[in-house]
């Protein structure tokens, strides 16, 4: 009887104990989910919160591993983890001198990694900034402005970069950007060692590239370049870029309005599509009202590979002095070696013409062979253009004068050059039907003539007349 009434307090003094940690656990998660409330409620009420030390120095200490040194006039961290830079200016610890600066920059940050001590970058917004040339770097020897009006909203994904909008101006050219770029692309490829950030050689070796592309984009008037960039559903970068200028002058030529559309794939295929319009030489007394042209790359050209591997060339008129040529197509395909071949059509009067050549760059030689028919409206141009281009002290003729070609002959002409292009043989051959030449009424006429360069050559010239040679 005594066990059990032992047993029996033990039991209810063990529920008493369960009972009472059960209501401390109870009555302290009460209190911390008041205090959380209140906590939040105060919070809300918050303008800013006081700045930690220890986010200040890794700031500084992440600007200082990349060669950097971070100067600010004030920072403010806000509720919803803005933390607002007045002011910032960014120098180069290589060069002693600010390269970066801004009217203002945020940073979003995850609050709850903060609380941990560590630093996670949501988003980052740029505002009213300027790239300075170190004077070392610079062309006239002292800081100068490179790239100004810099904005720019960047959002970090989990597996790439977002560009809300990027804006600047590289001299008068302005500059837009937005898409998406995948996180590997920032990654070396598994095959590379990773290399540790070097401001300086980045600067030593970029800053020169885009003052010289600054300084022959000078000849350009409201140039404007916009980028787009979109992410693959298998993680590869493409780029699309849209380039347009009014217009473009170079000593005497002047040219415009140009646009050019430039696709680049993942695996660096290139394709550019080009259209000019009014191209112009008063000098020379060259109009090209349109030209377009198209050409592609299997990868980024090289000094090595500059070629495309196929191009496009479309000119509806060219004027030399006069209305010189119509409907020209030019096509064309370079090897390996930078061999180049060539095939173009063109409208020379009433007349077709076509042109094949094989070129090759590396020897610097080429064969060419132009193929078409004579006509009376062919040599009335020819004496257009001779009035045009023979010295003044050389009499005019009128070519029509020589020969009356009613039946439009054909005529083939090659030409073979060895190296450095020099000529090593041009042939032509003609082959006419009934024709006037200097007056005199002719059945047929055939010829071959050849120069090498040196000294001229008819092999072959047939004129039948009534039936006889």
């Amino acid at each position: 009887m005594a066990d059990r009434s032992k047993r029996s307090y033990a039991w209810k003094g063990t529920c008493l104990i369960c009972k009472a940690i059960s209501d401390f656990c109870y009555t302290v998660c009460v209190i911390l989910l008041a205090l959380g409330v209140c906590t939040l409620a105060y919070v809300t009420t918050l303008d800013e919160f006081p700045v930690p030390q220890f986010l200040l120095r890794q700031l500084e200490a992440k600007a200082q591993a990349q060669g950097a040194a971070l100067e600010i006039d004030g920072i403010h961290l806000y509720p919803d983890g803005k933390i607002l830079l007045d002011k910032p200016v960014l120098h180069s610890l290589a060069f002693n001198t600010p390269i970066i600066e801004a009217q203002s920059a945020s940073i979003q940050i995850d609050l709850p990694t903060l609380i941990f001590g560590r630093i996670k970058i949501n988003s980052v917004n740029f505002s009213k900034g300027r790239f300075i040339t170190p004077a070392v770097l610079s062309p006239s020897g002292t800081p100068t402005t490179l790239i100004d009006k810099i904005d720019f909203h960047l959002t970090f994904q989990r597996r790439s970069l977002e560009i809300d909008y990027l804006r600047g101006r590289l001299g008068p050219t302005r500059l837009t950007a937005v898409g998406e770029l995948p996180n590997t692309l920032f990654q070396p490829k598994p095959d590379q060692p990773k290399k540790a950030f070097d401001l300086r050689a980045l600067l030593v070796d970029g800053v020169p590239k885009i003052w010289d592309a600054r300084s022959q984009l000078q000849v350009a008037k409201d140039l404007s370049l916009h980028l787009e960039a979109r992410t693959d559903p298998e993680g590869q970068a493409h780029f699309d870029a849209r380039l347009f200028t009014e217009h473009l002058s170079q000593d005497a030529w002047s040219l415009g309005p140009l646009s050019a559309d430039i696709h680049l794939d993942a695996q660096q295929a290139l394709r550019v599509q080009t259209r000019l319009t009014q191209i112009e030489n008063e000098t020379l007394e060259v109009q090209l009202p349109t030209l377009a042209v198209n050409a592609s790359w299997p990868q980024l050209p090289t000094p090595q590979t500059p070629l495309p591997d196929d191009f496009y060339l479309q000119l509806p008129v060219a004027h030399y002095k006069c209305d010189l040529a119509h409907d020209l197509t030019l096509k064309g395909k370079s090897g390996v070696n930078q061999l180049l071949d060539l095939s173009a059509n063109l409208r020379l009067a009433d007349q077709a013409w076509d042109l094949q050549a094989k070129i090759d760059l590396v020897n610097k030689q080429a064969r060419a062979s132009l193929d078409g028919q004579l006509s009376n409206p062919l040599i009335a141009l020819a004496t257009e253009i001779s009035q045009h281009v023979l010295p003044p002290d050389v009499p005019q003729q009128d070519l029509s004068k020589f020969a009356d070609l009613p039946n439009q002959p054909d005529v083939q002409l090659t030409v073979r050059t060895g190296p450095d292009f020099k000529l090593e043989l041009a042939t032509i051959d003609l082959d006419a039907g009934p024709l006037v030449a200097m007056g005199s009424p002719f059945d047929r006429a055939v010829a071959s003539a050849t120069f090498d360069g040196a000294q001229f050559s008819a092999p072959k010239v047939r004129i039948q007349k009534d039936g006889q040679y």
